[in-house]
């Protein structure tokens, strides 16, 4: 059954009396608004996730509705709050299915697929269940009669809840008050809200909030032992922990169950005892109330995912933290132990309980617990991402099962790296990951992710030499490793993003991963950042896990944590001594001296096709500029550039006097062309003639470009407008805004056309052409090797050369992502295309002119593709902008309500307050109308983004059909009709 995507807007307060609660119960008006009940349902809500809230520490979570008197269950999706006003606002995806439902059973797409791509194979497995008293009712609009049609004057749905959950045998309740947006606007249900605030029962005895049930719920149990009010005795329940002598853990694991069983201190405790003064074995693992649960809920699920600690459901596990009691070599790396500790400390675990179980002095807890108040959750080196990240560049094309899957031998052959030192690279990395797998919780996957990423190293190297992107990491996302799932792909490429980094910090490693592009998932961030610690050693080691790894022997990995002051113990790991994967003296010094200096340069990465000084050059006088299939083709790019310097003179007084925004648009076109000439004609012309004439021209089109954008803005909003029926007074506020700016281009752009600057650069151009210079290379050497210099001979090779171009793009469309950049590339390469095309139209038959078309179609959606998502970012720009505007206005309407000091006289009194009184009117005015442009303005935005998942639809529609065959097809009859 088909799910319901919607965005969910309303407003909660916590109800803090009976008393309120029951007059919220029997509430019927506010002011002008009738109020009617509607219903009485009773729910119960179980929420899922993984153990380790990898959902609800994305800022996600998904809940299971249950309805007394239904035969069905309600499934929602919901994101995290991203309003900036006290509105929640909230994107959620519902799915209708059977009572007996469960997570793997939904199968709406866009549900599905969220899901999906979050968790990969992991199992959901419930986490709380809460029940829900709800008195729904109706909120119909200011005035409206109750004769008047419901379903337009349905303001909102009010609801009074009663919310309880249960643990330790005893129920806990909290009430709540929900208005949520049903048919009215949101500064309609903004004026409701204000009017019942305003109500004397509710002033003061109703709180606003922005948590949801779940994460009260959550709250309520993340601190079930303040508010049953009593406290657990020191070993009543179960407290496992580990000797930390040395010795086995098994001989000297210890079950407490009895206050007089502290007396009975272990060798361990009698020396620290000694050690520590007068300080006694009570201290230690008293149970310390008062400074427990400090973290907020979505700290705590992010902490989990840290250190890998799943949630329990045991109520008599107050520590929350039995888990961690382990030897400290066990802890893993230095941020899961720090995470630990928070946690334990949360859950109520004293200082001194806690440097005894993770083997840390006092001042080292004590120094980790400020850490975290002084920073919170920033104190960890990874990108907390508490909502949905809606700022990807990638989108998502198709599931991975669709697109090939590669193994990385397979990637390593196909970017030509070097299989011996892959293959190296990878055992060498392989006996670090046996050493350090079970005290990092590391899965076989994991393996394979280290595997992969060891082997392909420096992949994609040398494939971008204009642009300074990370080719590693889009090479795996558009190439699946077969066994990995969506997240472990991402994590894959992460760690070649990570890799990058030079002198590794923690705010350098957050800053790194928040600017990679995709948002990996705190418990995958930690497992790139330790495998990149693998690869890189002594680089990421310290940071990481807080150790220097050194090779001592052939069976012998040690590792040194860096506070030995404190714990002087230097705990070893022992590799495992087997016939296949001890450590010999001869891998150790491989690993040391190999770490990560392979230098392997891929054999097809060094691309000398850079076009970096992509120079236009050519000198023909004013003649004919047809193009014969005879030309030289140097002759031929002298016609094409003087043909598209008339179409720029042509246009430049249009630029000049404003007389029509589409002499801007081909001014630009025409300087494009001439960039394309350069690209299309470069190996045939002298490059250092053409050096400076490049310049110009990009100079040219970087003013003329910010010019355009403006006009292109103001023209598609204005058909949104008419498609809206609506007035352009409705978003005046924003006309103003880009008409200011546009006037500020445009003055830059008369600046420059009327500078010494751009009259030299076409005074210098004319003249070369009228010269007659000629400006092609000679095709003799002296050996008398003549080289192909005529279309005739040259063209059917530029064809096929520049269809490469486009059809390399298949390469990058095929996988689970596709860059927005891509396609704005690819839209460059198809424009080149084309114009190679049109560029030889006179010589070539009616095939051209038909593929011409169909390129030209190809091309405007991508160009329309392109001018929503610069779009949909100007938006949300002006949004910011107009939002600025709008914080002034109001302030200075405050300040107009202020009064004014006494007047001197009357008369200027009078004047003053005239003024005032007028002032206040324009400000009242100008706040209206920012409102209403920006209410504009967001759904104007929306129906840009909805627009580019169209024509993302109507590319693919079209680029399928555009493989090898269909190029050489139409090249080849293109050839034959022209006889070559």
């Amino acid at each position: 059954m088909s799910g319901i995507n919607k965005t969910e807007i309303e407003y909660k307060f916590g109800i803090k009396n009976a008393e309120t609660f029951d007059f919220l119960t029997t509430l019927s008006s506010v002011k002008d608004y009738q109020i009617k009940d509607k219903s009485h349902p009773l729910f119960t809500d179980f929420f899922y996730d993984t153990p380790d809230f990898l959902l609800f520490s994305l800022g996600i979570y998904l809940r299971k509705r249950l309805e007394t008197g239904r035969d069905d269950a309600v499934w929602t999706l919901k994101q995290a709050d991203t309003s900036d006003d006290d509105a929640c606002k909230r994107r959620e995806i519902i799915q209708t299915l059977p009572l007996d439902s469960t997570p793997a059973d939904i199968d709406d797409p866009a549900f599905e697929k969220m899901l999906k791509d979050i968790l990969g194979d992991l199992e959901l497995v419930p986490i709380l269940t809460l029940e829900q008293d709800r008195i729904f009712k109706t909120v119909y609009k200011k005035g409206a009669a109750e004769t008047e049609s419901f379903s337009e004057n349905r303001l909102g749905d009010l609801s009074v809840d009663s919310v309880s959950l249960k643990f330790s045998e005893q129920k806990h309740t909290f009430t709540e008050l929900e208005i949520e947006l049903a048919d009215g606007t949101e500064n309609e249900l903004q004026e409701f809200i204000d009017a019942l605030k305003e109500l004397p029962e509710l002033q003061n005895n109703i709180e606003s909030s922005r948590l949801s049930k779940f994460e009260r719920g959550l709250i309520l149990y993340f601190n079930r032992d303040k508010i049953e009010g009593k406290v657990i005795p020191e070993f009543e329940k179960k407290s496992y922990f580990t000797d930390l002598d040395g010795s086995d853990g098994n001989e000297n694991l210890i079950e407490k169950n009895d206050e007089n069983d502290i007396n009975d201190k272990t060798d361990k405790n009698k020396e620290a005892e000694q050690d520590g003064g007068n300080e006694v074995n009570e201290r230690i693992f008293e149970y310390d109330s008062t400074d427990s649960g400090f973290l907020l809920p979505q700290e705590k699920a992010a902490l989990m995912q840290i250190c890998g600690k799943d949630y329990t459901a045991d109520p008599t596990d107050y520590f929350g933290s039995t888990g961690f009691l382990k030897k400290p070599k066990e802890f893993g790396d230095l941020f899961s132990k720090n995470a630990s500790v928070l946690l334990s400390l949360d859950g109520g675990m004293s200082t001194g309980f806690a440097a005894q179980a993770f083997g840390l002095s006092e001042s080292e807890i004590n120094k980790i617990r400020t850490d975290f108040e002084e920073n919170r959750i920033e104190m960890f080196p990874f990108a907390f991402v508490f909502e949905s990240d809606e700022n990807e560049r990638y989108f998502y094309q198709k599931p991975i099962d669709d697109g090939k899957i590669w193994t990385a031998e397979e990637l390593v052959k196909y970017y030509g790296l070097d299989e011996v030192q892959s293959e190296s690279r990878a055992k060498e990395a392989g006996i670090l990951f046996d050493c350090l797998q079970s005290a990092n919780n590391l899965s076989e996957n994991d393996g394979i992710i280290l595997n992969a990423a060891a082997q392909l190293f420096g992949v994609g190297k040398g494939l971008s030499l204009e642009k300074n992107v990370n080719i590693g990491a889009d090479i795996i996302l558009t190439h699946p490793i077969e066994n990995l799932t969506l997240n472990e792909i991402k994590t894959l490429a992460l760690i070649f993003v990570l890799r990058k980094i030079k002198k590794p910090s923690p705010d350098k490693i957050r800053n790194k991963i928040l600017k990679a592009g995709f948002y990996v998932p705190l418990s995958y961030q930690r497992k790139a950042l330790i495998t990149v610690a693998i690869l890189e050693k002594k680089k990421f080691s310290e940071i990481v896990f807080g150790f220097e790894i050194e090779f001592e022997t052939e069976s012998r990995i040690g590792i040194e944590w860096e506070n030995d002051s404190d714990n002087p113990e230097i705990k070893s790991l022992e590799s495992d001594k087997t016939e296949n994967d001890s450590v010999g003296n001869e891998d150790v010094e491989n690993i040391l001296n190999n770490s990560s200096n392979s230098n392997n340069s891929s054999n097809l990465n060094n691309l000398n096709n850079s076009n970096n000084s992509n120079t236009p050059n050519n000198s023909v006088p004013t003649r004919n500029l047809k193009i014969e299939k005879t030309d030289i083709m140097a002759v031929a790019a002298e016609k094409i550039l003087l043909g598209r310097l008339y179409e720029v003179e042509k246009a430049e007084p249009g630029v000049l006097l404003e007389r029509d925004i589409e002499d801007v648009h081909d001014m630009r076109v025409a300087l494009r062309k001439m960039r394309s000439a350069n690209l299309i004609f470069k190996d045939f012309l002298e490059p250092n003639r053409l050096a400076e004439m490049e310049a110009d021209i990009k100079k040219t089109l970087s003013g003329l470009g910010e010019l355009r954008d403006l006009d292109v803005i103001l023209e598609k909003t204005d058909e949104w407008l008419k498609k809206e029926n609506a007035r352009r007074e409705k978003m005046s506020v924003f006309y103003d805004f880009v008409s200011s700016d546009r006037k500020k281009a445009h003055v830059e752009v008369v600046d420059y056309l009327t500078s010494e600057e751009y009259a030299d650069f076409i005074t210098g151009l004319k003249k070369t052409f009228d010269d007659n210079t000629y400006l092609g290379i000679p095709n003799i050497n002296k050996k008398g090797d003549v080289a192909p210099i005529r279309i005739c001979d040259v063209l059917p090779a530029v064809l096929y050369e520049k269809a490469a171009d486009i059809t390399a793009y298949h390469e990058w469309m095929d996988g689970p992502y596709i860059y927005v950049d891509k396609l704005h590339r690819l839209r460059i390469a198809a424009k080149n295309f084309r114009y190679t095309l049109d560029f030889f139209k006179d010589c070539l038959g009616d095939a051209a002119g038909h593929l011409i078309k169909e390129f030209k179609e190809l091309q405007d959606i991508l160009g329309d593709f392109h001018d929503a998502v610069v779009a949909v970012e100007v938006i949300g720009n002006y949004i910011d902008r107009i939002a600025e505007e709008k914080e002034r206005q109001e302030l200075k309407a405050e300040n107009g309500n202020v009064k004014s000091e006494k007047a001197k006289n009357e008369c200027v009194k009078s004047k003053a307050e005239s003024g005032k009184a007028s002032n206040e009117t324009s400000a009242e005015t100008r706040t209206a109308e920012i409102e209403t442009t920006l209410e504009m303005l967001d759904r104007y935005k929306n129906y840009r983004e909805e627009e580019m998942e169209t024509l993302l639809a109507a590319f693919h529609t079209k680029w399928e059909k555009m493989d090898r065959r269909f190029f050489n097809e139409r090249i080849a009859k293109i050839i034959a009709e022209a006889d070559f």
